[in-house]
């Protein structure tokens, strides 16, 4: 129906909001992305560094360190070795 439909369009805005950055100035394909707390972590890291929400995440964690600025050069890859334990160089 067109309420359930305009429910969870300001549903997903509301999540836009809480949740969502926009940068329009970035170097990434997208510009949008999770936001992070002050000291530039994921919000939805715990206080152990692990994924509160890893079942649930969104296709930007899944697909990381994949995304085509990392891919672009060996260098550009192995680089993010330091913030993704995924990345093992070959």
């Amino acid at each position: 129906s067109s309420g359930q439909r305009q429910g969870d369009r300001r549903h997903q805005a509301d999540l836009k909001k809480g949740f969502i950055d926009e940068d329009w100035g970035s170097a990434h394909i997208l510009p949008f992305c999770l936001k992070r707390t002050s000291g530039g972590a994921c919000i939805f890291l715990d206080e152990k560094g692990a994924c509160s929400i890893y079942e649930a995440r969104p296709t930007q964690c899944r697909t990381y360190p994949f995304w085509p600025e990392n891919m672009g050069s060996r260098e550009a890859y192995l680089a993010e070795e330091q913030h993704c334990d995924a990345v093992t160089p070959t």
